[in-house]
């Protein structure tokens, strides 16, 4: 099981990289201008307080891990897979947890609540799984979309179509391997985030 880990870091870490990059941009972007996305963000927010109201009503941590854990490996599969549209989802989606994240950092700071507690205790138990495994996931979107584009900009060159070929078919046969580190990874922060997370934002933010 190492080699296949290793293998599957190896190829795609420099994808993580950018993957990563593209996040962190996104999160500055949040924290620094939240005026300028303040729309967009609270269109993205309204769906998030729908679902979390729901989860509320129902009042079930397993029902709430099922929701969160079917939701975040949908998204992850989805990102890879759609990812060989030049990569443009995952970048996207990338791009638009990290402007969240940063924006709702932001406006509690604005509103007198501690970003750092709420950071901690709130995102970071789960996120510290979850974010790097999201990261992960686009990574391979944007390596399927990367391949895509040179896929069609060099088709009619024999040698580079033959390796590209190789390139194409290793990347599928580490697709299944990949889902599988993922759903891993996605049902422990679940696990984390329906039942520890509240407990401690509860303690931090008594009602």
């Amino acid at each position: 099981m190492s080699t296949w880990l290793h293998e599957l870091w190896h190829d795609n870490k420099w994808y993580v990289l950018f993957g990563t990059i593209t996040m962190i941009t996104g999160f500055a972007v949040g924290i620094l201008y939240p005026e300028s996305v303040d729309q967009l963000i609270k269109g993205m927010l309204s769906q998030v307080k729908e679902i979390a109201n729901n989860l509320k009503q129902k009042d079930n941590s397993l029902f709430t891990f099922a929701v969160i854990f079917g939701r975040n490996l949908l998204s992850c599969v989805l990102m890879m897979v759609f990812g060989a549209c030049f990569a443009i989802f995952a970048l996207n989606v990338l791009f638009l947890n990290g402007l969240l994240l940063g924006y709702v950092l932001s406006t509690m700071k604005a509103s007198g609540a501690d970003p750092v507690s709420v950071f901690i205790y709130g995102v970071l138990p789960h996120g510290i799984l979850e974010l790097p495994t999201v990261i992960f996931a686009a990574s391979l979107g944007i390596r399927y979309g990367v391949l895509a584009f040179r896929s069609i900009y060099m088709i009619w060159q024999q040698p580079t179509r033959n390796l590209l070929k190789q390139k194409w078919k290793t990347a599928l046969k580490q697709f299944p391997r990949a889902v599988l580190v993922i759903g891993t990874m996605l049902f422990f922060a679940a696990v984390i985030e329906s039942f520890i997370t509240p407990l401690l934002l509860n303690n931090l933010l008594p009602q």
